[in-house]
């Protein structure tokens, strides 16, 4: 057992039953929460292979009540920005399980999530960035579908997007992968290439999640639509339908790279999380000068654009051996980032909380990502209030 789950005990098979709710949340190997209580598992073959790659549950009640609790607290504040996000990533992942089981609205997101998440992503778009390069306590699923959709919105206003079209696509990514659930999980877990079959589920998903919002009562055309392109590429390599840059609805060439970029910096089984750095260099790297660019080229700019050199959120490791956390773009590509330091050079946290450099002064001059940053002594949502 790692030191990630330490005090949690590996699940067992006869605790967990297909087609029953989960009586307890399921973590990873590292600590990292799956599945939260009252999560349906749909089929046998899924089971199988979670528990192979390795399922635990926290044996204290009381721990995991206290937890719940703290959730519940949260929403209820709804004040600092961070505090507005934690809300909303609980109430995507109800809405996301309840839909998965068929019982759920999914007007709930075009009436309340993306709502906030505009609001949000106009007034603290400093704080959603930050949020989006953060791993959090919630199912990956959940949390990709939240990084993405605030991703699109970020990326369609700096880009002057119509806001019906923004909403439809903020729409589509919240719940572009309802379709393949139960996979995602597995995927999460899993170091070894796809099966045949679970290739099959991927490459079908868009259609399925179409079908499956259609079923539940969504008949905007435009959201449907963007469910179903998100994963085609400009160069005709994507799927379902292997179709081109024309003929794909200009919000999901947004989800698509939205996409792509949120599942790079989220940290898999087979490899550590990428930084933003990292995961732009590989996006780039799937074109060359003289190939079609599998993303619309104009989004990626945007995108580059909108992250700057250290996106909020990134550790970095100041001139003075400081840790410390980017709290704020700089204005221009060549204007220093606003960060905030948390730790000294030898990883001890300020008890007093954290203490904003001016990364001007060259003795807190930004030297580069911080490799094994010391973890925040604090909440997130201090740094952003």
């Amino acid at each position: 057992m790692t030191t990630a789950n330490q005090g949690r005990v590996r699940v067992d098979r006869s605790a967990v039953q297909v087609g029953k709710p989960l009586p307890f949340s399921v973590y990873d190997h590292r600590g990292h929460l799956v599945m939260r209580a009252g999560y349906v598992l749909t089929r046998e073959a899924q089971l199988d292979r979670l528990l192979e790659l390795g399922m635990f549950q926290d044996p204290d009640p009381a721990r995991e009540a206290t937890a719940n609790r703290d959730r519940k607290n949260v929403r209820q504040a709804r004040g600092r920005p961070i505090e507005r996000l934690e809300d909303l990533q609980w109430q995507v992942g109800r809405v996301l399980d309840q839909l998965v089981a068929g019982d759920g609205n999914p007007e709930t997101m075009t009436h309340r999530v993306v709502p906030e998440l505009t609001d949000l992503s106009a007034a603290c778009p400093d704080a959603l960035i930050g949020y989006i390069h953060q791993e959090r306590e919630a199912p990956y699923g959940h949390t990709h579908a939240l990084n993405v959709a605030g991703l699109v919105l970020l990326l369609g206003r700096s880009m002057g997007f119509e806001p019906s079209t923004l909403k439809a696509s903020a729409a589509a990514a919240l719940t572009g992968n309802i379709g393949m659930a139960d996979l995602q999980n597995v995927l999460l877990l899993q170091s070894d290439p796809v099966t045949a079959e679970q290739r099959r589920e991927i490459q079908s998903h868009p259609e399925t999640s179409a079908q499956m919002l259609e079923d539940a009562g969504v008949v905007d055309s435009a959201w449907l639509r963007v469910v179903r392109e998100h994963h085609e590429r400009c160069d005709g390599s994507g799927y379902p339908r292997g179709i081109g840059e024309t003929a794909i609805h200009p919000g999901a060439r947004l989800v698509a790279v939205a996409d792509r970029y949120s599942a790079s910096i989220s940290p898999r089984q087979y490899r550590p999380q990428m930084s933003s750095q990292e995961a732009l260099r590989e996006m780039f790297a799937d074109h060359n000068e003289t190939a079609q660019c599998p993303y619309d080229r104009e989004v990626l700019a945007a995108l580059i654009k909108l992250l700057g050199v250290y996106p909020p959120g990134t550790r970095v490791r100041l001139a003075s051996g400081e840790y410390a956390i980017v709290v704020k773009r700089g204005a221009s590509k060549s204007t220093a980032p606003r960060v905030a330091a948390y730790a000294d050079r030898n990883g001890a946290p300020y008890s007093g909380g954290p203490l904003v450099r001016d990364t001007r002064d060259p003795d807190y001059n930004v030297r580069g990502i911080a490799e094994t940053p010391p973890p925040l002594p604090c909440p997130l949502a201090a740094f952003w209030v």
